[in-house]
């Protein structure tokens, strides 16, 4: 009677040794690793992500924010300061946080620093300058970084059928885009950021919406015989620096989508790619980055917690979307959140609570705005938005070292 011995892994998606009685036979890897073809594993006992931390570099370790504090927000035209807002990093003495008082001139927070870091924090000053829009048309480059591996097929499906949830805001209030794709495979010189299909615009939209929708769909469908050594945030550092001369605006904000349900396997420490990327725009406030990526395992043998995207995604204030959730619901939040971004005016790092001032062509503004700490947004009222033309100068001190 024939029977099975054993079976084991040696590598994901590269080979599987079966070891059998009578011999040993060999697995394609496309067709294995396509995920209708697999029965999942039990379901795993989810791990808090804030405990995997194994795949990261020393000081990707030390730079994770320490988010045990609570948040809120500085409201200049608020009666009392409220609670503080501005939570620390890990190696910068944690949370600034903490109940505190204000005034109606100029909602001041106060608050001890609660954390748990190395050491405590050393305030420096950072100001933020931006020129109103002469025109209504908002500007952002958009780079989708899919994962080509050969467990990706569904994802990129359904990506493609929910495109239009992303794409109508832009539409309707008629951004100026631009969207190029590559993919995580960083294993020859060729592959590594190499854009896929072409550069698709706001322009191409406008003359034939139909087809441009079309060709986003087809160009995401990047397939499945990449390696399984996924690099994410390398081919997107490769990227820019090969078509950044071409693809990037100096006047539109840099947005990079992260796809894959694995994690970052670059070479290179998170902050030594997030500082390449961000090298592309004049400060860290011009790039915002977004992660839909394997959040909690759920017993498919194939996925890891992606960390190291979920670190850069933090970093940069943009939004983590789990993997496995609902697509239409992802890129519709993805979507509205940089539309939020390109229509108000963001700030690098985390401000400590209560240093947070803005001037409008250099007159200080004591009322009709106020920042969200989630996104890192400078908000106007709506009877307060400043004139095409002006000059707004947002200062604020952070946590000297803060991220990146």
């Amino acid at each position: 009677m024939v029977f099975l011995a054993s079976l084991k892994f040696f590598a994901k998606k590269n080979f599987i040794l079966l070891s059998l009685a009578l011999g040993l036979f060999g697995c394609n890897q496309q067709e294995f690793y396509q995920k209708d073809n697999l029965v999942p594993l039990a379901k795993a006992t989810p791990t808090p992500s804030a405990a995997i931390n194994t795949d990261l570099n020393a000081d990707d370790i030390a730079n994770l924010v320490d988010t045990s504090s609570g948040s809120g927000s500085s409201d200049p035209s608020s009666s009392s300061g409220g609670t503080g807002s501005n939570v620390g990093t890990g190696d910068q003495g944690g949370s600034l946080s903490g109940s505190g008082s204000g005034d109606n001139s100029t909602g001041s927070n106060s608050g001890s620093g609660t954390g748990t870091g190395a050491s405590s924090c050393t305030p420096i000053s950072e100001v933020e300058r931006y020129t109103q829009n002469e025109t209504s048309t908002s500007k952002v480059d958009i780079l989708w970084v899919m994962d080509n591996s050969g467990s990706m097929a569904n994802e990129q499906d359904a990506l493609a059928r929910n495109f239009d949830s992303f794409i109508n805001g832009f539409l309707a209030r008629n951004v100026d885009f631009r969207m190029a794709i590559t993919t995580t495979d960083a294993s020859s010189t060729l592959r590594d950021g190499k854009l896929i299909g072409r550069v698709l615009t706001s322009a191409d939209a406008a003359a034939n919406e139909a087809a441009f929708k079309s060709d986003f769909k087809t160009y995401i469908k990047v397939g499945t015989g990449g390696s399984g050594i996924e690099k994410g945030l390398h081919t997107s550092a490769s990227f820019l620096t090969k078509n950044g001369g071409t693809f990037l605006r100096p006047d539109a904000k840099l947005v990079i989508v992260y796809i894959s349900d694995e994690q970052d396997q670059s070479s290179e420490s998170v902050t030594n790619l997030l500082n390449s990327i961000s090298g592309h725009k004049s400060s860290l406030a011009g790039l915002r980055t977004y992660s839909i990526v394997t959040t909690v395992l759920v017993g498919n043998e194939w996925e890891t917690i992606g960390t190291r995207y979920m670190d850069v995604a933090n970093r940069t204030a943009g939004v983590v979307g789990d993997i496995h959730e609902d697509f239409y619901q992802l890129l519709t939040n993805i979507g509205d959140s940089i539309i939020d971004l390109i229509e108000n005016f963001a700030v690098s790092h985390d401000p400590i609570s209560g240093s947070l001032g803005v001037t409008v062509n250099g007159v200080v503004q004591t009322q009709g705005w106020s920042f969200t700490s989630t996104d890192r947004l400078v908000k106007f009222d709506n009877n307060f938005v400043p004139a095409p033309g002006a000059q707004i100068e947002i200062t604020y001190q952070a946590c000297q070292g803060a991220n990146p």
